[in-house]
């Protein structure tokens, strides 16, 4: 038996795996993409903002707070 023809077919194989696993662009999600060192800011930044009017309503209970409103 010969090895030679196994290993051409293994590595046809390979290539066909490959091809079939990794065609394509490769997207990481955040957490994986910052332990490789990858920082895709368009997925995390900007942070959502809020609506200017509860904007207002959480900066004026933030006020009462601070000012010890509840006594």
């Amino acid at each position: 038996m010969s090895k030679v023809p196994l290993d051409a077919q293994r590595e046809k194989q390979v290539r066909e795996a490959e091809e079939l696993l990794f065609a394509g662009p490769q997207k990481l999600g955040v957490a994986k993409g910052l332990f490789l060192g990858r920082f895709v800011a368009n997925w995390v930044m900007p942070y959502p903002r809020m609506a200017d009017d509860e904007a207002k309503r959480v900066d004026h209970s933030l006020v009462w707070r601070d000012w010890g409103y509840w006594g």
